[in-house]
């Protein structure tokens, strides 16, 4: 097919409208970016973007957060632009987080200061609290801003004795897991037996109770009362419509105890 002269001027037009509006388009969107710190994750697993829950993490420290990253400038070892790719989506959320970079082997003594012992190693500081890590990882390090932001150690206590669940076995109805991720977000675990002589103390930031199998005494149910009503918090697991004595408790509470048993199917 021949293309006479005018409509490939026509062509030639078009063409060049059509680069023209995509140059003015792309112009502007960076314009636009620049001028509203706007950022987009175009990766396929989002691996750039923070979660919602960090976010809001970010949102509740109003206090500068330095991050000093112990690097070294080998080749083989530099990690200077994974941490800056990954660091850097909390910079755009937080616009008082620091980041520096300290070459240890120019420095050896802010290393041994540090207590770095791995290169790569990040030392986070907020209010005057420090801490170490030793990965690349969202959730390690929100979790240890968490219990930075902790001006005071908070433990939570499992009662035991009863045939309850326990912070320090594995099995069907322990609270191992749940311990490690209390842990990991700066609480203290502690258990609590009445038989003992132990009491309970109004420091203790919640009270969990793990499906007891055996029914709690009389006094130790008051003591409990005691606690509640002083502001005291409870977790209360129920196994089996098994109350194990502790109804007052839920009087206590105001709440009511419906029947019904909720199977999980994968439980073992």
């Amino acid at each position: 097919m021949k293309i006479n002269a005018k409509f490939r001027f026509q062509l030639l037009i078009q063409n060049g409208l059509f680069v023209g509006l995509l140059l003015g388009i792309a112009g502007a969107v960076i314009f636009l970016a620049e001028e509203s710190n706007v950022r987009w994750d175009l990766t396929h697993s989002q691996r750039n973007t923070l979660s919602p829950a960090t976010v809001e993490i970010l949102k509740k420290i109003e206090a500068p957060i330095s991050i000093t990253a112990f690097v070294t400038t080998d080749a083989e070892g530099d990690l200077r632009q994974p941490i800056v790719n990954f660091l850097t989506p909390y910079q755009l959320e937080k616009n008082n987080l620091q980041v520096s970079f300290v070459n240890p082997r120019e420095d050896p003594f802010a290393a041994k200061k540090a207590g770095v012992t791995v290169n790569g190693e990040l030392v986070i500081e907020l209010d005057g609290r420090t801490e170490k890590l030793k990965t690349l990882n969202e959730q390690d390090l929100t979790n240890l801003l968490i219990r930075l932001m902790r001006t005071e150690q908070q433990v939570i206590t499992a009662l035991v004795g009863h045939g309850e669940g326990d912070f320090s076995r594995q099995g069907s109805k322990d609270l191992s897991d749940l311990g490690k991720k209390l842990s990991s977000r700066g609480f203290s675990l502690d258990i609590l037996n009445f038989a003992s002589g132990q009491d309970l103390s109004p420091d203790e930031a919640v009270l969990v109770i793990g499906a007891p199998t055996v029914s709690l005494l009389p006094g130790e149910v008051n003591r409990i009362k005691r606690y509640l009503q002083g502001g005291g918090n409870l977790l209360w697991m129920i196994d089996d419509e098994t109350t194990a004595g502790l109804d007052p408790i839920a009087d206590t509470l105001g709440i009511a105890l419906p029947t019904g048993i909720v199977i999980d199917p994968s439980a073992r």
